[in-house]
């Protein structure tokens, strides 16, 4: 089993494979694109998050991967793409659970 350890803002997040981390990225492209530096209402902020939990077309996970990368978007300055790519690490899981220490 592979997990993923990303550092998202100020949390440690181990991942049981890459979905959470492909919604993730997802929302953070989407909040790049289309969002950034555009005045929203609360109404779209709304709709982002309601649609986004009840979307069908994805798995839960994948949802609140997507919600946690366009709100990490929307909560730091502007920085290039390369940037702000989550530190990710994939790690082969066989017998012992690695530690991570910070």
């Amino acid at each position: 089993m592979t997990q993923c350890v990303s550092i998202i803002g100020g949390a440690v997040v181990t991942m049981a494979d890459t979905v959470f981390h492909d919604g993730f990225v997802q929302g953070r492209v989407t909040f790049e694109q289309v969002h950034r530096g555009k005045q929203l209402t609360d109404v779209e902020f709304y709709e982002l998050l309601v649609g986004t939990i009840i979307d069908v077309h994805h798995s839960g996970r994948w949802n609140a991967g997507y919600i946690t990368g366009w709100m990490a978007a929307l909560f730091e300055k502007q920085q290039p793409c390369n940037e702000w790519l989550p530190n990710t690490v994939r790690v082969e899981i066989t017998d012992v659970v690695p530690k991570l220490e910070i």
